[in-house]
């Protein structure tokens, strides 16, 4: 209503407009200072604006008389009313009458728009109003960037978690062409939602936290945890990629208790070095490159040292040829080892004083002279890896497994040499063996003592254990290997091999062989070791 007016009046002023010619548009001089929303909405559009009868409260020209019918949102929201709402203050455009009130911008002015309603959320109306503005910010209609980008997605929508930046809405991560994952959830999942990390790879970089016992197990380590080493590098080098340290030794004597470090190893020249961590830290050993690291010359220390409470990952490295003692030394700690070679040291592979947990993936332990692997306490997870032609007789074995909880699948243990059973010792060790090769030089190549083990789909030379799911073999033979004495473990000719038909693949198995062949699933049965053809 046209404020000052009596009814009365006003019904003259209609008449009087509608008096006119309504086929066009009309002059707008009249009350040209009141939208139709202010005075009869569409009717005073059907009466002033024969072209334009419908009344929106997000049109400004024309007294918002526009031709088509506005949306939801911008209908007035007592059309077609004659009573004239009650303001009870017209300076703060305070309307207790529950009619409509336009949005303020940031900057306190109106936005022309009705005020949205679903705060902090999708809103229909800003929606129906704009799809590039679909959410409702301090009642106003925004797009995702203006309500906080891709934070603002991430928490709003785990399935969308990306702020599409030119249409304004949120969109999964796997839309965007940018980084958005990041802290608990770094990885862009292949559904488009931010997941945990499980491999290294899933960092670029960096690394992930693996382990089930690590406080930040599915984190990326942050970027200001990495170090670079190249032995070919300028000494000493900043550790960034762009200038990295040239002595991995130097660096792993500046990690201290309480540190968590990634040292990003570069291959090249090999590095005749040692690297020692002793107390409480996070340290992951990721090589780039393959490269190389033999012990420290001169020096009767293993090649890596892990020691009172470390938290180790060890990724694609080659620990090979210490010429005094073993690849890789644990006591009360904790390792997770993947993709990685333990070839031709003079003592074992892997071997502890104290009881540690080891988790083995993907990785050769061979031609070891005392031995593959030894533990003593503590809990070894064995999986896609082989233990090969280990010892050298006398005091040596595959595996020496003493007061341990052990878990062996789809391993292949095989041409193993020592005084006792070649392939498997134990001593108070509890677990299971499955879906696994085991052969050792000599037949009968797993002790007596591993009864405990539960064994089923093995191929194994072990008569006394070869039973039910298991399938007794010969000792062994190079010839169903490509190259065993370099780690190779691939068979050279399957369908010749006594290893097909074997290995039943369960819940929580692998899902894929060393190499990344899927394994097969719902009851058929594949190849034990490492290797599906």
């Amino acid at each position: 209503m046209i404020l000052g007016l009596r009814p009365w009046v006003w019904s003259v002023a209609v008449v009087g407009l509608a008096a006119c010619n309504v086929g066009t548009e009309q002059n707008d001089t009249g009350f040209a200072d009141v939208p139709c929303h202010e005075l009869q909405g569409d009717l005073t559009c059907q009466s002033l604006f024969g072209n334009r009868p419908y009344c929106s409260l997000c049109a400004e020209e024309h007294k918002g008389c526009v031709m088509q019918m506005p949306a939801l949102v911008c209908q007035p929201d007592a059309m077609g009313s004659t009573t004239e709402p009650e303001r009870t203050d017209e300076s703060t455009g305070d309307d207790s009458s529950g009619g409509t009130t336009m949005a303020l911008d940031s900057t306190g002015g109106s936005t022309g728009e009705p005020p949205c309603a679903a705060e902090g959320e999708l809103d229909p109306g800003c929606m129906e109003l704009d799809a590039a503005r679909p959410f409702c910010m301090d009642a106003v209609c925004v797009g995702c960037e203006a309500a906080g980008g891709d934070a603002f997605c991430g928490e709003l929508d785990a399935l969308a978690p990306a702020c599409d930046l030119v249409g304004g809405a949120c969109v999964p991560c796997t839309a965007v062409g940018r980084p958005v994952c990041s802290d608990a959830t770094p990885v862009c999942g292949a559904g488009g939602s931010c997941t945990v990390c499980s491999t290294h790879d899933q960092c670029p970089g960096s690394a992930c936290h693996l382990g089930d016992d690590d406080p930040l197990l599915g984190y990326c380590f942050a970027p200001e945890e990495v170090v670079w080493i190249d032995a070919d590098a300028p000494c000493p080098g900043q550790g960034s990629e762009e200038s990295p340290r040239c002595s991995l030794q130097d660096v792993a004597d500046e990690v201290s208790a309480g540190d968590s470090r990634v040292l990003r190893v570069l291959g090249g020249t090999p590095y005749a070095e040692r690297a020692a961590f002793v107390g409480e830290m996070t340290v992951a050993i990721i090589g780039v490159g393959y490269p190389q690291i033999t012990g420290k010359p001169g020096q009767q220390a293993a090649t890596l040292l892990f020691d009172e409470g470390v938290t180790a990952y060890v990724d694609g490295v080659q620990l090979i040829d210490n010429p005094l003692t073993h690849g890789i030394m644990c006591n009360s700690s904790r390792m997770w080892i993947e993709d990685t070679h333990i070839r031709d040291n003079d003592g074992w592979g892997i071997f502890d004083f104290e009881p540690c947990t080891v988790d083995v993936q993907r990785t050769a332990i061979v031609g070891n002279e005392d031995g593959g692997l030894r533990m003593a306490g503590g809990q070894l997870y064995l999986a896609n890896a082989s233990v090969g032609l280990n010892g050298i007789g006398g005091n040596s074995t595959g595996l020496r497994l003493e007061d341990v909880e052990a878990h062996i699948v789809y391993s292949t243990i095989i041409g193993n040499d020592g005084n006792g059973s070649d392939s498997i010792e134990c001593q108070s060790a509890t677990g299971s063996l499955r879906n696994s090769i085991v052969m050792g030089a000599d037949a009968l190549s797993i002790e007596l003592d591993c009864f405990p083990l539960v064994m089923q789909h093995n191929a194994m030379d072990a008569a006394n254990f070869a039973s039910g799911t298991n399938v007794e073999i010969d000792p062994y033979t190079e010839i169903y290997f490509d190259d065993p004495e370099s780690g190779d473990f691939t068979l050279s000719a399957p369908p010749l091999s006594p290893f097909g038909g074997v290995a039943l693949w369960v819940e929580g198995d692998p899902p894929t062989d060393a190499d990344g062949t899927a394994r097969p699933m719902g009851g058929t049965l594949g190849y034990a070791g490492v290797d599906q053809p």
